[in-house]
């Protein structure tokens, strides 16, 4: 049996993700960018507001009218006009004069604050008695101030969600260019796999790699290419690359990558011109029979055979190297990352071991009890299924480290 080369630390393999570049681009319209990540800045052609606009029902005036106003001591001001929702103001405020504005809008020239409705009176027609002093710009957005004309609004590797295609949509932004949607294909290999639709014979199982691969993608917004299954064969495992590498930007293989007799996935990968392995062999359990490599410019992977192993890898470098094809920046990949695992601190309930020189991802069960969340590690060969089904997440045990105290506070990275 061969062994493991060119084995990495998670760091250093997150590290190798680095010389892989976005995928190709796209132009979409604005109600089809939802999800998709910006190739270009986006910059206003516009101010936003495009004038200076009320914040609030009331009357806009000259500041220094409305000094020391009081509720005891109104200061009466001559009402010079209305303007009405969606029009102009036509005129302008001269010294002592007033005008009522709705919510939105124009400010006439001449004024440089809005007082609230709630602190005004109509002493008599014609006039308004205004009881509470404004400072310039109390209540009114100034044009540009949301938006300036020339602003870079959003940059490039901005994952778009609802509040940036509202800001696009405000400056009139209608088409937008952003990364192509990754397209990942699937491959699951193993003579003792049947489609999970099959009931197996004696000696084999059904394939679950397949299944989980795919919904993880499209969760994340990926394209999966599912490529069926193929048996452990080093001809048909070829094809099988050779089709996926012509159709999809990403290559995901499952099994076949660790050291024994029936592990040819290495062996493929190396048999194409123009391919580099970065990775064979992750410090992390479970998880290790892990390949990084890449075909042209292409990247494929060697993901582990057990279900366990394969939700590990999928989180812990699958997902970054997708959102890195993807187009996302270095900042909104930390950000999306963080808000999709989700981190809970919680105590353990006894004591657990692990050893110097790997970092071990320990699942675990969470449970409140008396007000308190517990984690209790859930043991188990990672072939299991049912270790990933009954886990509500994991513990990293950092490599230096030689395992965690019972009562201990950990972080539980959810799955």
């Amino acid at each position: 049996m061969r062994e493991f080369w060119d084995v990495k630390s998670v760091e250093e393999t997150l590290g190798v993700l680095r010389r892989f570049k976005p995928v190709g681009t796209d132009v979409v319209r604005l109600p089809d960018a939802l999800g998709r990540v910006l190739a270009v800045d986006v910059s206003s052609a516009e101010d936003i507001p495009a004038f200076d606009r009320s914040m609030v029902d009331g009357y806009a005036v000259r500041a220094e009218d409305a000094a020391g106003a009081s509720e005891s001591s109104p200061v009466e001001l001559r009402v010079a006009g209305e303007v009405f929702m969606a029009q102009t103001a036509d005129f302008a405020l001269g010294t002592g004069e007033a005008a009522e504005v709705p919510t939105g809008g124009m400010v006439p020239e001449g004024a440089d604050a809005v007082v609230m409705v709630e602190y005004t009176d109509i002493p008599r027609d014609g006039y308004v008695a205004v009881s509470k002093a404004v400072v310039p710009g109390e209540r009114v957005l100034k044009r540009g101030k949301d938006i300036a004309c020339g602003e870079v609004i959003l940059e490039n590797g901005t994952l778009l969600a609802p509040r940036h295609l509202g800001m696009l949509a405000a400056v009139g932004v209608v088409e937008l260019t952003v990364y192509r949607t990754v397209r990942v294909a699937v491959i699951s290999t193993g003579d003792e796999l049947v489609p999970p639709d099959e009931t197996p014979p004696l000696g084999k199982v059904r394939d679950i790699n397949t299944t989980v691969l795919h919904a993880a993608l499209l969760e994340d917004g990926a394209e999966p290419m599912i490529m069926g299954l193929v048996p452990d064969d080093e001809t048909a495992l070829r094809d099988a690359v050779a089709s996926a590498l012509d159709r999809s930007d990403f290559v995901l293989v499952s099994a076949g990558s660790s050291v024994g007799t029936r592990d040819i996935t290495l062996d493929i990968i190396e048999s194409f011109d123009d391919s580099e392995v970065f990775v064979h062999g992750v410090k992390m359990r479970p998880g290790k029979p892990t390949i990084l490599a890449r075909v042209a410019n292409k990247p494929v992977m060697g993901l582990p055979g057990h279900p366990a192993s394969v939700t590990v890898c999928y989180s812990v470098i699958v997902r970054p190297l997708l959102r890195r094809l993807a187009g996302h920046s270095d900042s909104e990949l930390v950000r999306y990352i963080d808000r999709h695992k989700g981190v809970v601190t919680a105590e353990l309930d006894r004591n657990v071991a692990s050893l110097i020189g790997r970092e071990d991802r320990l699942r675990v069960s969470l449970a409140l009890e008396d007000g308190l969340l517990v984690a209790s590690p859930i043991y188990g060969p990672s072939g299991a299924i049912s270790t990933v089904g009954k886990a509500d997440g994991w513990i990293v045990i950092d490599a230096n480290t030689e395992g965690y105290m019972k009562g201990q506070p950990v972080e539980v990275e959810l799955i």
